[in-house]
């Protein structure tokens, strides 16, 4: 039973207390989601939330990704460290490559890349990104990784939007799993044929059943139902086996708990150590061993 959990509505210092309490109660893995910037006015809401969800509140303290995953990294040896999910088209797809390759050497292939294409449009125009060209970009940067993570020499790119002369960044081969999110039937169907995963987002089960049924689908339209393939969940409802049993049944075997539903907002104890007393409460309902 493989049973991780996000790490959003937590300060940058709680970080690695609680996921060395994850990796010594039996937590397979932690999920670090990425935002760069929270408007202080949103121009527009959360695809899967009717409530611009806590992550982006005004007054959230946010923290980066790739230091929060090296840190996590540091402090662990065996705990799975995911990007969940990474705005690939805010950044150059070589640096972003390198930060994949150092993560993937230093923490011994416990790093998995998690990638979405972004829905936030005013932390695109921050950063001048085009916003409605953010899907074009995804598509160049997904050609490029593979060639990046390859290892068979120097590899040239020509473009349009990011050509580069021949370069090499690793002379050995990483294997780093490239896991898709997104509900929507472009982004369905490029988990289907380039991913070898899926991250599923908070809906209902329903909902990432007919999904799943629709990536398995495509792929075996595309002679790909052969190759190695991973549905992760993320369960809607209650912590308890009965509902992840539901999930389980319908062929999520890796499930990510939302950090709401472990240690839910509003409690009278919001200490690092209350947090980590529910998780405690968590493992021992769920059964979770080290």
């Amino acid at each position: 039973m493989a049973v991780g959990f996000t790490l959003y509505s937590n300060r940058p210092e709680e970080v690695v207390p609680i996921c060395q309490q994850a990796e010594a109660l039996g937590f397979e893995g932690v999920w670090v989601g990425d935002h760069v910037v929270a408007p202080e006015v949103m121009g527009m809401e959360h695809p899967y939330s009717t409530r611009v969800p806590m992550v982006l509140s005004g007054d959230e303290r946010m923290y980066d990704s790739w230091v929060t995953i090296g840190a996590i990294i540091g402090a662990t040896t065996q705990l799975m460290v995911s990007s969940g999910v990474y705005l690939l088209p805010l950044r150059h797809p070589i640096l972003t490559a390198r930060a994949c390759l150092s993560a993937h050497k230093m923490s011994g292939g416990r790093f998995r890349f998690g990638v979405g294409v972004g829905w936030l449009a005013d932390e695109f125009q921050a950063l001048g990104v085009p916003f409605k060209e953010r899907a074009r970009h995804f598509e160049e940067m997904l050609d490029i990784l593979p060639k990046l993570f390859a290892g068979n020499g120097p590899v040239a790119h020509a473009g349009p939007l990011y050509p580069f002369p021949s370069l090499q960044l690793t002379k050995e081969p990483a294997r780093i799993p490239l896991l898709f999110g997104g509900t929507k039937l472009p982004a369905i169907r490029r988990a289907a044929i380039r991913g070898d995963g899926w991250y599923g987002t908070t809906i209902p089960l329903e909902e990432c059943i007919a999904i799943k049924q629709e990536i398995e689908r495509i792929r075996l339209e595309h002679g790909l139902d052969k190759k190695p393939y991973e549905f992760i969940g993320r369960p809607v409802g209650p912590v308890t086996n009965e509902n992840l049993d539901r999930y389980r049944a319908a062929g999520f075997h890796n499930l990510v708990l939302p950090w709401e539903s472990i240690h839910p907002s509003g409690q009278a104890d919001m200490s690092v150590g209350g947090k980590l007393k529910s998780m405690e409460r968590v493992a021992r309902t769920l059964g979770l061993k080290p």
